[in-house]
């Protein structure tokens, strides 16, 4: 993730809470682990940064299909599960700073793909496709 020009520090410090999310999640990824410690690391980050974490958009399995089960809840959750050797799955948080005492939605551009806030609250993003290793994890995409 990147700014261009100069960037305001609220916005920084979001990117810096998306980061951490994302590096807190990867690190509780081991053999047995439930899927639901990932959401539990995300939010926890979350609530410290005074953040919202999107619940609209979750990881996947990356296998046979790009979009694959296990779903990986970037909130608290109880998605059944552990983690097993061999599995491969993204992780990407998505947080928004909410601004507006309205509470923040999202809204799909004509382009059918492009996600924004309907009230103009600055979000970011960062994704990480994980490995389950026999003693851990490995991280197959760098950012």
């Amino acid at each position: 993730m990147f700014t261009v020009g100069t960037t305001d520090s609220k916005y920084l410090r979001l990117i810096a809470a998306t980061r951490e999310a994302l590096h807190a999640a990867v690190a509780v990824c081991k053999p047995d682990a439930p899927f639901s410690t990932i959401g539990d690391a995300i939010q926890t980050v979350a609530d410290r940064y005074g953040c919202v974490s999107v619940k609209e958009f979750v990881g996947h399995g990356i296998g046979h299909h790009m979009h694959m089960p296990p779903q990986i809840h970037h909130y608290r959750n109880s998605y059944p599960g552990t983690m097993k050797p061999g599995m491969t799955f993204t992780i990407e948080p998505i947080f928004i700073l909410v601004e507006n005492v309205v509470p923040e939605q999202l809204v799909c551009l004509p382009d059918g793909w492009t996600i924004v806030t309907k009230y103009g609250s600055w979000s970011a993003q960062v994704e990480d496709v994980i490995a389950i290793t026999e003693d851990g994890h490995e991280i197959l995409t760098r950012h």
